[in-house]
């Protein structure tokens, strides 16, 4: 059997999206197994995807369909329990609410198929603190690949009635430092502003890529519409702009997009250049806003294109 090129990890969410200016609530398959597995067949359909995950006796067969529809290796998926996690998300003037609704059991490493070790590279994509770090240390024990890291599911904390709270405990962030050293020279670390200035308590975001750049892993953050920033050791912050999307749809799953595009890319490059490599992401973000659900993401040959256009934003962050 042919290696996998992209394996990812954590849990699918059926989530109920409301908006402030629309009457009727949307079911979507969520999480970001499901934008980055999508975008990875998207961006190159002849690339082989796995998902390790948990899901309950709720998730609906038209799910599975449509995953293994795009041609999605789900051999690591285990049913387990009542409830697929499950969030409700409230759009409201760019700003999103999250209630947690239900979470199913958490990841275990034996649930892993053997052959996914032998991948080429990995995606961990926790949504609900669904990863822990021992899976993590034996992952990397396991594998000698380049592993991605979505942060925002590992640092997430949910009140009694399941609200996104604003608080994030010390332990959640030592968690987060804990996990860089570990994977250190395989991580690609991927934190939004927002996220990197609750791990370092730092506001300006070249200030927070410095704090977090700590060894060989290489760090990003995203800006929303201002772009991102990637910093390697000894390397000064690439920055990275956005691009001008037709139109703004839908912006979930922006971040599983980008790093799902990252991650191929820089897999498939013989010169590993970040910074071209980011400018590939950033374009193949501005699709996935153009449509609702998955169905913005496009072939890499035409996010290509949109990178000899030019159309993107000015990078604009000022340092503080």
């Amino acid at each position: 059997m042919k290696p996998l090129d992209l394996v990812f990890f954590g849990h699918f969410s059926i989530d109920r999206i409301s908006y402030k200016d629309k009457d009727k609530d949307r079911v979507a398959l969520g999480g970001g197994v499901t934008y980055g597995s999508s975008t990875a067949k998207a961006f190159d359909s002849q690339k082989e995807i796995g998902i390790v995950s948990v899901i309950g006796n709720d998730f609906k067969p038209e799910y599975n369909e449509f995953l293994k529809k795009i041609g999605v290796d789900l051999r690591g998926v285990r049913q387990l329990g009542s409830s697929t996690t499950s969030f409700k998300l409230t759009y409201n003037d760019n700003r999103r609410k999250i209630i947690l609704r239900a979470k199913a059991p958490d990841l275990e490493f034996s649930q892993v198929p053997k052959d996914y070790f032998s991948g080429k590279t990995f995606m961990l994509s926790p949504i609900c603190n669904e990863i822990h770090f021992e899976f993590v240390r034996l992952l990397n024990a396991r594998v000698e690949g380049i592993i991605g890291l979505d942060v925002q599911g590992f640092i997430r904390s949910f009140d009694s009635e399941g609200y996104l709270s604003e608080r994030n405990s010390q332990e959640s962030i030592d968690l987060v430092y804990r996990i860089i050293d570990e994977l250190d020279e395989k991580l690609i670390f991927k934190a939004s502003h927002y996220e990197a200035e609750i791990i370092t308590g730092k506001s300006d975001p070249f200030k927070s890529i410095d704090e977090l750049c700590r060894n060989d892993a290489i760090i990003i953050i995203t800006l929303g519409k201002y772009g991102s920033l990637i910093l390697q050791k000894n390397h000064k912050v690439i920055e990275i702009p956005a691009f001008q999307p037709n139109q703004i749809q839908d912006p979930t799953g922006a971040g599983d997009a980008y790093m799902a595009s990252f991650l191929l890319e820089y897999s498939d490059s013989e010169k590993k250049n970040l910074k071209h490599t980011g400018i590939v992401a950033s374009a193949a973000v501005s699709f996935l806003l153009e449509e609702k659900g998955h169905r913005g993401v496009k072939p890499r040959k035409t996010v290509y294109k949109r990178i000899t256009e030019q159309k993107y934003l000015k990078f604009q962050y000022d340092k503080e």
